[in-house]
């Protein structure tokens, strides 16, 4: 059946879906899209399995190291997002660990038990040289999938920010297609325009400001998430870097501010309070329209990050609780220069999720839940890909 396409609509069969370490849903968002059937979910923390149950369907509340996969209904597709955190770039303490090997060999159980015909695997980067995952590799191999991996960038598949990720298919007594070709890159800007004129106003802290003058001397985009390292620099039509929990996590906070790049020495910047700058005939395409400014605190000697309006945002990382919760901001630059405050609304739809979902109204929830997902449109358009030619 190779080159045939599934039809969604006429199909014969119902394609299922279920998840393991559901989240608030972001995979099951994209599946769901892509014209497969929800069944059921399964997520340890409650609030986010709460979530889930109210914009996605059934999600079982349930350590997953104490479920018996026989007891679960059998699904087509099944996908999984393995604990991450002691391989996420953000942690300090990297190193596996007990609890890693135990979720992965519980992933393979599931897979060994419910035999989906297609399984998705989804982690950050390094996963992919954990005992963890070729565990779960073998798995594969043992069961008779036909299986591939990725390291796949978000923003390559129009999801607005540069969020790296790696993404294992399988596909039973079938092949696997090639991913699709990367698409244009979407700004951060671009993506929540049409929210910025009803967030609230906001303004930056004083230290903030102070660190600008040094860092603005042209229009780029950098990041430095170690004081150790050189910043990273990308330029012109590039995607910005992962959104991981830059802006939700405890330890940072996003900025952004309209800059006049039309003097390469000095990069003067204008405040809430302050009128924009004036656009004449030979300025009016050199402006920016807003930077978004990453930075770790007011005693850390970190750089910030400092993203143009152009490039996808950073990667999302989960937050901790209210407390940590860090503004992201955005200077507007039609009619006068507004600083403004960006919601969760915002954040979500940097992470791809539709407006319609509906979130729980407390920041640490929400956040963490963006934060940990997977963009449900960069899985909507894999698994589309994949059910294109099988």
């Amino acid at each position: 059946m190779a080159g045939m396409r599934w039809d969604f609509i006429e199909m014969s069969k119902t394609i299922s879906f279920a998840s393991l370490f559901s989240g608030i849903g972001g995979a099951d968002l994209g599946l769901q899209s892509a014209g497969l059937e929800h069944a059921w979910g399964l997520e340890y923390e409650a609030p986010l399995a709460e979530l889930y149950t109210n914009n996605i369907g059934r999600c079982f509340v349930q350590n997953i190291l104490d479920a018996n996969p026989i007891k679960f209904d059998k699904v087509d597709w099944l996908h999984a997002s393995p604990v991450c955190k002691a391989f996420s770039t953000a942690n300090t303490n990297k190193g596996e660990r007990q609890l890693d090997l135990d979720c992965a060999q519980k992933t393979a159980d599931f897979i060994k038990v419910l035999e989906p015909r297609w399984v998705s695997i989804e982690n950050v980067e390094a996963y992919r040289k954990s005992k963890s995952f070729h565990l779960i590799c073998d798995q594969l191999g043992k069961s008779g999938y036909w299986f591939t991996w990725k390291v796949l960038n978000a923003a390559d598949f129009g999801v607005p920010q540069a969020r790296r990720r790696l993404i294992l298919t399988a596909c039973k007594s079938g092949f696997l297609p090639e991913m699709p070709q990367p698409e244009k890159w979407i700004g951060w800007y671009n993506a929540i325009e049409d929210l910025l004129a009803d967030l609230p106003d906001s303004k930056l802290a004083d230290w903030q400001i102070k660190r600008l003058p040094d860092l603005i001397k042209g229009s780029f985009l950098t990041e430095q998430t170690n004081p150790r390292r050189e910043a990273t620099v990308r330029y012109g039509s590039d995607p910005a870097f992962t959104l991981a929990s830059s802006m939700c996590a405890r330890r940072s906070g996003v900025q952004a501010f309209l800059v006049h790049p039309t003097d390469q020495r000095t990069m003067p910047t204008i405040e809430g309070t302050e009128p924009a700058f004036t656009l004449t005939a030979n300025e009016s395409g050199n402006i920016t329209k807003a930077l978004l400014i990453e930075s770790t605190g007011a005693r850390s000697d970190r750089p910030l990050a400092i993203l143009e309006a152009e490039k996808p945002c950073w990667t999302l990382r989960a937050m901790g609780h209210d407390g940590h919760w860090h503004k992201a901001h955005a200077l507007i630059s039609e009619g006068r220069g507004r600083v403004v405050q960006l919601d969760i609304k915002c954040l979500a739809r940097l992470q791809s999720f539709p407006d319609t979902y509906r979130f729980s109204g407390t920041k640490s929830i929400d956040g963490k839940g963006i934060g940990n997902s997977v963009c449900p449109l960069m899985m909507k358009k894999i698994a589309e890909n994949i059910l294109g030619v099988n």
